[in-house]
């Protein structure tokens, strides 16, 4: 007699199961299909209608189980995901997990220095009293010396 398949709750964790059994090895590409198929969410495809408010629950509920999935192979397995977008995740190797954790964050940090150096320099200057002045020019002198350390890129491991 076939015993009923028992299924973690809540499905992120059925989905971390499965991303375990399936054996997948670094370098491995793990499609958003096979995800979504892990996660039990239901195909979306050309020919069916769907309302926007149910494609975004859907596209929410996907982002925060594959954060969750992310975040615990990262903690408790040391297998970092790489979005390959439009594709999937890869399994970055261990030899290339730094510099892809450093890229990724230095062009995040530049995006945010970028929005900051935008909101103290894109001021109506005339507004300010001296005081205010002072602040704003202490603040550009700070969010270009931000800049410059963004700027400066690690180098490739092990580059000759």
């Amino acid at each position: 007699m076939n015993e009923p398949q028992v299924e973690s709750y809540p499905r992120w964790r059925e989905a971390l199961r499965l991303f375990h059994l399936a054996g997948f090895k670094f370098g491995d590409v793990v499609t958003h299909k096979w995800f979504s198929e892990a996660l039990k969410l239901e195909s979306i495809s050309d020919s069916k209608l769907v309302r926007i408010a149910e494609f975004q629950k859907r596209q929410f509920f996907y982002a925060e189980a594959l954060e969750r999935i992310r975040n615990h192979l990262l903690r408790e397995h040391q297998i970092y995901l790489e979005n390959e977008f439009g594709v999937g995740y890869r399994l970055v190797p261990p030899a290339e997990q730094t510099i892809a954790v450093m890229q990724k964050g230095m062009r995040n940090i530049a995006k945010e220095i970028e929005k900051m150096a935008a909101g103290v320099t894109c001021i109506q200057v005339d507004a300010l009293d001296d005081r205010q002045r002072a602040e704003n020019a202490e603040a550009r002198a700070k969010v270009s010396m931000l800049g410059g350390m963004a700027r400066n890129r690690l180098p490739k491991p092990f580059e000759d």
